[in-house]
């Protein structure tokens, strides 16, 4: 994934000699008198200026230092001066280096091509990167405004320095090949009204523009090397050249070995460290990038991959015996990608984010896709999708069981019976209030006197945890046994069924488990209906759109009462969907609301806890206050990534 790392003026360093550093950092990549070829730039790697900001203030070319410099400490070339701005002069931040990485295979490749060949793989890496970049300026770039910032105004203006590196930082003295993008993103942008402001980065929830950013560089780069002839193969970062092995690759990411070996001494991988521990790892074990000329690097490179079995020179004669034979057409995937992202998104919610859509398409099939194709087959509803608004999507397939749930629910309305009358219902509740030797609460008794009474085949009760739900329920249970009516537990899980014996339910099941019974069969074939039956689907906050289908189905078929309980704000669905809350909110279900918490003692506690199960959780975080203290920790590995 794109690395980040922000530029600031470091404590003690005056805004010209951190910006004087960043300068030498990004060019500097080899001394001038160290051989040319593609990185012919003299004096530093190659470099240009990128984004609709750069045009504006009229940067165009290779990068020159000084006014990189110059930009750096706030001083545009149009002469406005914007570093006195926000008053953080000492430590305020110059510039975002966005770290963009080609595969290591393609890096393999252009390490050995001839001069021609390496010269046009590098213009369609530039290309690549350039794409890459226009999802950060068209959807990340934000000017800030108002009070706190809290107004945020996606400006689609960038000015960006990109330097082109070819190697890593050496190991035990030796370089792999390793051709990176620094992507300087300079703190500024225009806003609509023409004021140039300092710029922040917005990269989305979970970083998926970040990730998106990264995937359409990988898929517009593979697209390009299939039209020149080569092979490419899938992978679950994106891709790699198809005749260069995992395990060459290997041998050629000592860099990247390194650093997962120092985070494996702290008892540490990629997944589990901080950014902050990576890069101390990462600080930790670089050495001085003094190395080789480019000539005998090429030499030495060479070397190495002849060691390794990868034939570069047979990889390039291949791809030119392709092109001779015609154009190469890529196949594009796009609408089979968009369906591939729809169902994986959908296993967890009915509606998903536009954004998560673009990025799951994209890792689904980056070599034949590219942002844009996917961008088309989204807005040409591919695999079914709708635009629901507010940046989500969700699918006809998704809507229509959402739409079977509701209509069969509104259709059990006054279909049955009621298990009593409700001076009946008043009468049992009393009785059983005189046994159990304590009153019901309001929420207790509507919901025992609305599940005794209803005549429709659905209905429900919702509950916050401690509110007394399962002491209602044994009541309930309690009036079907006498009435000779067979009741049946449901749960989503083992450990939630279980929770179910207390409420007096003798038979207990998960909901798989049910959904898995056979009905009995009359003797003309159809299943025997039996409605004198009450089954409780404990947790119903858990059950997912699916689920919820094949239950009300079942229920259609074989007949039964269905109460389902539960608090979707307390467990939510592990699958997609939110029914049990959908049927409630949308009047599809009658049900009564327990809400007041029976469990904690402690009067404030108890407060907390009674507003928080009403929903207003503003109100709970005030009281919890008085019970927070603050705790101050020191991060070692940040400390030290902060000092090198």
């Amino acid at each position: 994934m794109i690395g980040i790392k922000h530029l600031s003026v470091r404590p003690g360093q005056s805004p010209a000699k951190a910006a004087q550093d960043i300068t030498k950092y990004c060019q500097a990549e080899r001394d001038a008198q160290k051989g040319t070829g593609y990185y012919s730039e003299r004096g530093g790697a190659p470099s240009r200026w990128l984004g609709e900001g750069a045009r504006r203030l009229g940067l165009d070319g290779p990068v020159d230092a000084k006014v990189f410099t110059e930009l750096l400490q706030g001083h545009l070339p149009n002469g406005e001066d914007i570093s006195e701005r926000g008053g953080r002069q000492s430590s305020r931040r110059m510039a975002t280096d966005l770290t963009i990485s080609a595969p290591k295979s393609f890096s393999m490749l252009v390490a050995c091509a001839p001069p021609e060949e390496k010269v046009a793989l590098m213009r369609l890496w530039d290309e690549a990167v350039a794409e890459g970049l226009k999802v950060v300026e068209k959807e990340v770039i934000v000017a800030r405004r108002g009070k706190g910032g809290i107004v945020a105004e996606h400006t689609g203006v960038m000015v960006a320095a990109v330097f082109t590196h070819e190697d890593a930082r050496p190991v035990d003295g030796a370089a792999d090949m390793d051709i990176h993008g620094h992507a300087i993103i300079l703190n500024q942008t225009q806003r609509a009204d023409g004021t140039w402001v300092a710029r922040d980065l917005d990269f989305g929830q979970r970083n998926v523009l970040r990730m998106t950013a990264d995937f359409a560089t990988k898929a517009h780069l593979a697209k390009g090397l299939q039209e020149r002839g080569y092979g490419v193969r899938q992978t679950k970062d994106g891709f790699e050249m198809a005749d260069i092995t995992d395990e060459q690759i290997k041998v050629f990411s000592r860099r990247k070995g390194q650093v997962d070996d120092a985070l494996e001494s702290q008892g540490l991988t990629r997944d589990s460290s901080t950014a902050a521990q990576r890069d101390a790892a990462n600080m930790a074990t670089r050495e001085s990038k003094s190395q080789l000329s480019q000539i005998d690097q090429a030499w030495e490179w060479r070397s190495r991959l002849r060691e390794a079995g990868v034939g570069i020179d047979k990889m390039i004669c291949a791809a030119r015996d392709v092109l001779k034979r015609g154009p190469v057409a890529v196949a594009d995937l796009s609408t089979d990608a968009v369906a591939s992202a729809t169902r994986h998104l959908g296993e967890r919610e009915s509606a998903f984010s536009h954004r998560m859509t673009r990025l799951e398409s994209l890792k689904a099939a980056t070599v034949n896709v590219t942002l844009d194709t996917v961008d088309k087959a989204i807005a040409d509803k591919a695999a079914g999708l709708i635009d629901v608004g507010g940046d989500k999507l969700t699918t006809r397939k998704a809507l229509y069981r959402e739409q079977e749930i509701l209509a069969h629910a509104h259709e059990g309305h006054s279909a049955l019976g009621g298990l009593m009358s409700p001076s009946d219902a008043e009468s049992f509740i009393s009785d059983q209030e005189k046994r159990q030797g304590f009153e019901y609460n309001t929420g207790q008794r509507d919901a025992l006197a609305l599940a005794l009474t209803t005549t429709d085949r659905v209905t429900g009760v919702r509950g916050a945890w401690g509110a007394g739900k399962t002491t209602s329920m044994k009541g309930l249970t309690k009036a079907a046994h006498d009435l000779g009516i067979t009741t049946i537990g449901l749960a989503p899980t083992t450990r939630a069924a279980s929770e179910l014996k207390s409420a007096g339910t003798k038979d207990i099941r998960t909901i798989a488990s049910w959904l898995m019974t056979k009905p009995e069969i009359s003797t003309a074939g159809t299943p025997i209906r039996n409605d004198d039956r009450l089954i409780i689907l404990d947790e119903a906050g858990m059950v997912s759109t699916e689920d919820m289908v094949r239950i009300v189905r079942k229920l259609d078929a074989e007949g039964g009462r269905l109460l389902l309980v539960g608090d979707q704000r307390q467990l939510p669905s592990v699958g997609a969907g939110t029914p049990f809350d959908q049927l409630m909110k949308t009047g599809a279900i009658r049900y009564a609301e327990i809400d007041e918490v029976q469990r904690q003692k402690d009067p404030r506690l108890l407060e907390m806890a009674q507003v928080w199960a009403r929903g207003d959780a503003v109100a709970a975080v005030e009281i919890a206050k008085e019970h927070m203290r603050v705790a101050s920790t020191i991060n070692a590995d940040y400390e030290a990534a902060g000092k090198e």
